[in-house]
């Protein structure tokens, strides 16, 4: 089973996916129940132990580990939707 963080580096080196479909959700202490939520349009880096972000505010750097709390949603249509679903399990 892939984790958040894999699933994200598969998104974003496949090109058989449309990364700006992807959606996070993470933990981000002091915003409005703590969680914020990005679509993949918005990050400008994915790295081994984080990701960057483009925000009203500026550049914002979100860490990619287990208590990050990352939830990846998808809003994929067309290219790779099928591939993805069975990726995901989803029917």
């Amino acid at each position: 089973m892939l984790t958040s963080h894999g699933l994200l580096l598969k998104f974003w080196h496949d090109s058989r996916y449309v990364f700006s479909g992807v959606g996070v959700e993470f933990v981000d202490r002091g915003a409005p129940g703590d969680r914020s939520a990005v679509s993949g349009r918005d990050i400008r880096v994915l790295d081994a132990y984080y990701f960057e972000i483009v925000s009203e505010q500026g550049v914002k750097y979100i860490l990619t580990t287990a208590s990050s709390g990352l939830r990846i949603t998808v809003r994929q249509s067309g290219r790779g939707s099928e591939r993805l679903k069975s990726l995901l399990h989803l029917s």
